[in-house]
């Protein structure tokens, strides 16, 4: 088994929005981003942030990201750090990780 921060991480149902007058620093990850984590679902979460990848995660072993969304409806992609890719993930196997750990 790796050393992971967090063997295990869900992240579902959340509303994640702008504050008001706060500072725009440059590479600012403003939203969620998993860093050295096993399995990590992240699902249906609504985003009304100005970030570009307001998903990113690198070295994570496996990662589901489905259902997020932007105030408008449209899909949010996971961008992963490592291998400069984005999109809509899906890993049952993180799935079925946190269901067993629960």
């Amino acid at each position: 088994m790796r050393n992971y921060v967090f063997h295990q991480v869900a992240i579902r149902g959340n509303v994640v929005r702008q504050v008001d007058n706060a500072l725009d620093v440059p590479d600012y990850l403003g939203g969620f981003g998993c860093l050295h984590c096993g399995a990590v679902l992240i699902d249906t979460n609504v985003f009304a942030i100005k970030q570009a990848r307001p998903i990113q995660f690198h070295w994570c072993e496996l990662v589901s990201c489905v259902n997020n969304l932007t105030r408008e409806g449209t899909s949010v992609p996971a961008y992963d750090k490592v291998t400069n890719r984005s999109g809509d993930l899906y890993f049952p196997e993180a799935e079925d990780a946190l269901l067993l750990a629960f």
